[in-house]
């Protein structure tokens, strides 16, 4: 199977990342289907990350596992000669794989949204944490309301982000670039979100601080809205969009979200 699983053809997923060293022994698993209403099934093909000769090889023991010198020893190349001290550190986060969420925002007629990262921090009550760049209109409209949307977004929602991801003129982003919004219902903060998403969640400041570049942002959520029919997530993972396609467990028993 091709490796450019949810990524446009000009873009496959093994382009350019020979190098890499043989993966570690894999478990055994069975591959269900993630939800009987949608009909693609796919799975990502990790194989197209080893270098050529390393395909279709027999995987050797986890002993393996230490020899990354060469991939630090690039990194910090690339780093010495453009002079960007982060550098290294951007690529190993990009390996951090994450569902894209759509961040929304506005304050009076004033609309904005952007794509960000999420994560819960806190189950009773619930609570998320988002991370916004201090100098965007969203994260400007995030502070001066008190309030935000995160839209988890569907594999079939990949232009939704790409839109999202830029900038626009008007005070209405969702309206220029035709992003379709969903209210926020009644005592939920006001921020719109994006219509069609898995899951959307309205929350309210509970914490504000800088971090770095960004701006960490925690929210506690009053209000949410759940599509059970839209379970294949989008994914981010390697600076390149990609789905779960499947899953590779029964669902674990009432308690924590993961």
């Amino acid at each position: 199977m091709g490796c450019g699983v949810g990524v446009p053809a000009a873009a496959p997923l093994c382009d350019g990342l020979g190098g890499l060293p043989a993966l570690p022994p894999q478990p055994t698993t069975t591959a269900m289907p993630i939800a009987m209403a949608e009909t693609r099934s796919a799975k990502l093909d990790l194989t197209c990350h080893l270098p050529p000769a390393a395909r279709g090889a027999p995987r050797t023991g986890p002993a393996e596992l230490s020899d990354h010198s060469t991939i630090p020893a690039n990194l910090a190349h690339v780093a010495e000669n453009t002079g960007d001290r982060y550098a290294v550190a951007r690529t190993a986060l990009s390996r951090i794989p994450h569902g894209v969420a759509i961040i929304g925002a506005a304050d009076g007629a004033e609309r904005s949204c952007a794509t960000g990262t999420a994560m819960y921090v806190s189950f009773v009550p619930p609570m998320v944490v988002i991370a916004e760049h201090p100098g965007s209109r969203t994260c400007r409209l995030i502070q001066r309301s008190g309030g935000f949307s995160v839209s988890f977004l569907h594999a079939s929602q990949q232009d939704v982000a790409e839109r999202a991801g830029k900038s626009a003129e008007g005070p209405d982003k969702f309206a220029t670039l035709r992003i379709k919004p969903l209210e926020a219902p009644p005592d939920a903060g006001g921020a719109p979100a994006v219509a069609g998403s898995m899951a959307v969640l309205w929350c309210v400041v509970r914490d504000s601080r800088e971090t770095g570049d960004h701006v960490l942002i925690t929210g506690e959520v009053k209000a949410h809205e759940i599509d059970e029919t839209k379970i294949d997530a989008l994914l981010r993972f390697r600076r390149r969009y990609a789905h779960i396609g499947h899953v590779t467990s029964e669902e674990s028993p009432e308690g924590y979200p993961t």
